[in-house]
């Protein structure tokens, strides 16, 4: 494994227990085994480092979507989606979760600073979900809508724990969405 490569999963430990609210390169460095010179040598910058940190950990994720996506009928999608609910639910997937929320929510605040951030982020995830849909609802609007409910009962999890609660939700939305689609009429009407 390569140097940077190492790294990079030191870090991503170190942001998984510990957030990048507060982030010191030097506390960073010394958990890595490293020095923030170092850091800075491999990522150039505090924001190059968070970036790349930030890419592995989504890369991990989307890595995960990805496998459960395989083998997966193209008319239903309610298994995977049900089956990514419980990974990113589990005990070692929260962090991730609660990483990428912080991320978010710091990148908004500081769009300038994280703007690749956002919209590669948000381009990917689109696509992937795009992708996983069936074939009758393989739009962008229903990956949004997806990845939209999704995010929102994730957020809400982690801000309550009511696993339960939330679950229940994503069934409620999986019951929905897996009703037969009628055709659009016109803007904003159904048939």
């Amino acid at each position: 494994m390569s140097p940077r490569r190492l790294l990079l999963d030191k870090c991503l430990q170190y942001f998984l227990e510990h957030g990048i609210a507060n982030l010191s390169l030097r506390p960073l460095a010394e958990a890595a085994g490293t020095s923030a010179r170092m850091l800075l040598h491999h990522f150039g910058s505090k924001e190059g480092l968070i970036t790349a940190v930030m890419e592995q950990a989504r890369a991990r994720l989307q890595s995960f979507f990805t496998s459960l996506a395989t083998g997966q009928s193209n008319t239903d999608s309610t298994q995977l989606m049900r089956a990514f609910w419980k990974l990113t639910t589990s005990r070692k997937y929260r962090p991730y979760m609660r990483l990428l929320f912080e991320v978010q929510i710091l990148a908004l605040q500081n769009p300038g600073r994280y703007k690749r951030y956002l919209t590669e982020t948000s381009k990917s995830w689109m696509e992937l979900v795009q992708r996983a849909l069936p074939k009758r609802t393989r739009t962008a609007v229903m990956a949004t809508l997806s990845t939209a409910v999704l995010d929102g009962l994730l957020l809400e999890y982690l801000s309550t724990g009511d696993l339960s609660r939330t679950s229940d939700a994503v069934e409620v939305f999986l019951e929905l969405v897996g009703s037969p689609l009628r055709p659009r009429t016109g803007k904003g009407t159904r048939a």
